[in-house]
């Protein structure tokens, strides 16, 4: 989600905050057929930062 932000930073909870948005909607497409579980640790998901970088191509 960061890579589509103008954003230069974000947290690894906000990254999986999203994670956790498409994966619900697609159970919610099928069924029982997709099962998940995310964990982490409360102190890794909002004290790691994640920084936006672009490749430049030469």
């Amino acid at each position: 989600m960061c890579l589509n932000s103008e954003k230069r930073y974000t947290t690894l909870g906000s990254e999986l905050d999203f994670v956790r948005a498409y994966l619900n909607l697609q159970q919610k497409r099928m069924g029982n057929k997709l099962q998940f579980s995310l964990h982490m640790e409360a102190a890794t998901e909002s004290n790691c930062l994640l920084i936006r970088w672009k490749a430049v191509h030469v």
